[in-house]
């Protein structure tokens, strides 16, 4: 019965290995800023793929005016 249980957990063994490793770079790569020029193209194609809308043909202008008061 021991034996069994002792070739299961050394069989498991990379396992408990691999996983934080790449828990672990995944998220320092996040951190340091790894991985946003892939994100940064693949949201960039998304947006070239997507269909093109309809031309808005009402234009609206906002002005803001700002008043010194003494």
């Amino acid at each position: 019965m021991w034996q069994k249980v002792k070739s299961v957990a050394q069989a498991a063994c990379p396992v408990w290995v691999i996983t934080p490793a790449v828990a672990v770079t995944v998220v320092v790569g996040n951190v340091l800023g790894g991985f946003d020029l892939l994100e940064w193209s693949i949201r960039d194609e998304f947006f070239r793929q997507r269909p093109t809308e309809a031309k808005e043909e009402r234009i609206i202008v906002v002005t803001i005016e700002l008043r010194n008061k003494k």
